[in-house]
């Protein structure tokens, strides 16, 4: 009966049950849902009354900013009323501009509040009013005396309307922390409600632990579902680390390898099995040293993890390899474990060592016979063969200026290749700005006259010193020019200006054309870019110029950039460290012709002269100087071209005619850039307005080495070497040694006054001559005058590096005569 009873019992409550629990989880859902709606609505008060106080402190923070601004006017203006120098008014001039913007952004700010907003404009009528009294104040104190001003202050105008304006601020600050407080009132209240909500949910804990199990259940039929996609991404992972053709190896906290492709046994010779928990400087050392594994990586770790770097490979066979390993960190539970990917490089070494010696070619065997080509061309158009026909002349000149063009760009593509490589050289040495700029201006004045464009020269009196390469930079310089010269229209102007700056020289190129496109001024300083690289561009180039220039301004630890462009125009400008540089001059002297008929240009060349221990003789005529050479005496002479009873040229061509005064060193000082002489028939020449350091240098060195100089030049090309020869007839006998060999016999049967020397030649490098030149006995000046660019240690070991088709005749004419100023035989 009992059992009967129990059963009947448990049957008859399992309805009841069934009710009760179904009604319980469908009350839970309601009750959980108003709790969340009641939290939710507490969260948005607060995240409200956040805003609100973060609205509220901007705008009391722009309350203050205005007025702070008006205090900086007053203090500024104060301070310039009492002390009269403008340098006080700066904080007033800073409040002036931006009080106005301040007060707009406060009027925005405060327009959803009609109190405040009717504050704002009062403030603002008041911030005028201070500011006029402030403006007025000024200009009494500029225009009459201190009294006038104070007693302007002295009328409190200007203390009652910042006393208004204080009070405005005190007013708006205060409406603003009373709405402030009353929100955060209403925030409090709500947040009790808040709390009940809390000991409700306290209630319902039972319920929810119900909800967590099926939660759990829910949770572990995800997991599921989880560790199965895990498991393919894992197999897919595997793939890809084994299919890559790069060994990758993983390392653990200490350095020994963990995993490894089948790459890596490839490219080592070993076995997974071999290569597990070995320390990885068995194939490669990554982080030679002592210490920490990660701690040494992390030292040796240069470019940064990820950043590809150069290692010796290690073979099982004990061959090395060259390889690039990129290393990155992956952090797990148990510590930094290193991915190194890393690659065999042998095949890109060689391309690189095949391209390398391509360079060395091309320099050699395509810079020689260009050099040749244009030297022969600018002689024969200078009419070193004589007058040749107009038809004639016309192909001359056409043919010479293909060639530059040819030129210019076999030398940006070398140069690109040096730049990218790092081993560009440079010969720094003390220069004057200005003669770098007169050098560029005179190297395009033949292009800028062919395009009929001006290039006109803005240069300060004092020398703007620096150290730099000559050549280089006067590159730079000839660049910026061309480009200008370039895009200027016909008639148009460009100019060169050089200014000093507070410990830096600045050089401006101002052209007239029309300008950078905006969205080509990104890309102006990269390899090969051109605003226009179509096929039917107007203006012809590699696009390696800017690229090329801005490298060789950063190597003087200077900067190029684009100042500015619009349509009157683009302006490029140069800025180089200026140098201080101790210099001591030699004694000089000597007797000096100066044919001139201008009476200032004379006196000033003479006085300048005078103070270097000069003596100089005037002829303002042909007949007067003719008349002064046959009494004989003069050392030197200086020739102006145009002169009243005919050209100097004439009275050149009769002295090198006449054997007895051939030899008179002649520094032509003329304000005709396009004259036509050739360099080579004179000792210098010098573009007025005269730069007297520079004339002064240039007879002393032409009176110095007025003997016969005996200079061997060394290269085994024969049209070069002639065409060398003829260049430097006047300048001394020249000598020409064919292979390295030559040239060791020629310097022992007789030491020469100065060698030129090639560095690719027959049979060895022609620095290898240096040594024996620079053994025994006194040193002998050595010009470098090759296609191959030598690095820059080599540098220091001669007086000067000239590159073929880089530069010019007549700039291997006067680092002649500069280095042979104090030689005689």
């Amino acid at each position: 009966m009992t059992a009967t009873g129990s059963e009947s019992q448990v049957r008859a409550f399992t309805p009841g049950y069934r009710v009760a629990a179904l009604l319980s989880l469908g009350l839970v859902p309601a009750l959980v849902l108003i709790a969340a709606l009641l939290m939710f609505a507490t969260l948005r008060s607060g995240s409200a009354l956040r805003e609100a106080e973060e609205a509220s402190y901007e705008r009391q923070a722009q309350i203050q900013r205005v007025f702070a601004l008006m205090q900086d006017a007053e203090t500024g203006q104060r301070g310039f009323v009492i002390s009269g120098q403008e340098a006080f008014l700066e904080p007033y001039v800073y409040a002036v501009r931006d009080v106005d913007a301040q007060l707009r952004l406060l009027e925005r700010n405060l327009a959803d509040l009609p109190a405040q907003y009717g504050r704002v404009q009062r403030l603002k009528g008041l911030v005028a009013a201070k500011l006029a009294f402030m403006t007025e104040n000024i200009a009494l104190r500029r225009s009459a005396t201190l009294d006038a001003a104070a007693a302007h202050v002295a009328t409190g105008a200007g203390k009652r309307a910042m006393d208004d304006i204080r009070a405005t601020v005190s007013a708006m600050l205060g409406a603003e922390s009373a709405a402030l407080a009353e929100r955060r009132a209403a925030a409090r209240r709500r947040e009790v409600q808040a709390e009940l909500i809390a000991g409700t949910l306290l209630a319902l804990v039972g319920l929810n632990l119900v909800a967590a199990a099926l939660l759990m259940r829910r949770h572990n039929r995800n997991r599921d579902v989880v560790l199965q996609a895990l498991e393919q991404q894992s197999e897919r992972l595997s793939a890809i680390f084994e299919s890559t053709l790069d060994a990758v190896f993983t390392l653990n906290p200490s350095g020994t390898i963990e995993t490894i492709n089948q790459a890596g046994e490839r490219m080592f010779g070993y076995s997974r099995d071999e290569l597990v928990r070995r320390d990885s400087s068995l194939l490669i050392d990554l982080a030679p040293g002592e210490g920490l594994f990660l701690h040494r990586l992390g030292q040796h770790a240069n470019g940064g993890l990820g950043a590809a770097r150069e290692f010796t490979g290690r073979r099982s066979d004990g061959t090395t390899f060259p390889a690039e390993v990129a290393l990155a960190i992956m952090r797990l539970k148990d510590g930094a474990h290193v991915v190194a990917a890393v690659r065999d490089i042998t095949e890109r070494k060689m391309a690189e060592r095949m391209k390398d010696e391509f360079v060395a070619t091309v320099s050699h065997e395509l810079r020689t016979p260009l050099t040749s080509i244009a030297g022969s061309l600018g002689l024969l158009d200078a009419g070193a063969a004589g007058e040749l026909p107009e038809r004639a002349k016309r192909l001359t000149y056409i043919a010479k200026t293909s060639c530059e063009r040819l030129v210019r760009l076999v030398n940006d593509l070398l140069d690109i290749q040096k730049i990218a490589e790092g081993k560009i050289a440079f010969d720094m040495r003390p220069l004057d700005l200005r003669h770098v700029a007169e050098r560029a201006a005179e190297a395009m004045a033949g292009f800028a006259q062919e395009r009929q464009v001006t290039v006109r020269l803005d240069l300060p009196d004092q020398p703007l010193m620096i150290s730099g390469d000559l050549d280089r930079l006067i590159q730079v310089l000839s660049n910026l020019l061309s480009n200008a010269v370039k895009f200027s229209p016909a008639g148009g102007t460009v100019e060169l200006k050089a200014t000093p700056l507070p410990g830096r020289a600045c050089v401006s190129v101002q052209d007239q054309g029309p300008g950078v496109p905006e969205a080509f001024q990104t890309a102006l300083f990269s390899r090969f870019a051109q605003a226009d690289a179509s096929s039917r561009r107007s203006a012809e180039g590699s696009g390696l110029g800017l690229a090329i220039s801005r490298e060789i301004a950063e190597r003087h630890r200077g900067e190029l950039r684009l100042a500015h462009s619009g349509p009157d125009g683009a302006c490029f400008v140069l800025e180089l460290p200026l140098t201080t540089l101790a210099t001591g001059l030699a004694p000089r002297g000597g007797r000096v012709l100066l044919c001139e008929d201008d009476d200032h240009a004379a006196e000033v060349i003479g006085g300048g002269l005078a103070l270097d221990g000069f003596e100089l003789i005037r002829a303002r005529t042909l007949a007067e100087a003719e008349r002064v050479l046959a009494d004989g005496g003069v050392d030197a002479m200086i020739l102006d071209l145009h002169l009243p009873d005919g050209n100097g040229l004439s009275l050149l061509a009769r002295l090198r005619k006449d054997p007895a005064r051939r030899k008179l060193p002649v520094v032509v000082v003329t304000g005709d850039v396009s004259a036509g002489l050739s360099s080579l028939a004179v000792a210098d020449w010098i573009t007025k307005p005269v730069d007297l350091g520079r004339l002064s240098d240039a007879v002393a060195g032409a009176i110095a080495g007025r003997s016969e100089l005996d200079i061997l030049h060394v290269d085994d090309d024969a049209d070069l070497a002639e065409v060398v020869r003829a260049s430097l007839s006047g300048a001394g006998q020249v000598r020409t040694a064919e292979t390295l060999a030559k040239a060791r016999r020629a310097v022992r049967l007789r030491r020469p006054d100065l060698i030129i020397l090639d560095v690719g030649l027959p049979d060895g490098s022609g620095l290898d001559l240096l040594a024996e030149i620079n053994g025994d006995g006194p040193q002998t000046p050595v010009i470098v005058y090759s296609g191959q660019e030598i690095d820059a240690d080599m540098v220091g070991q001669v007086q000067a590096v000239l590159t073929k088709s880089r530069v010019s005749f007549d700039a291997l004419a006067e680092t002649v005569r500069a280095l042979t100023a104090g030689v005689r035989n």
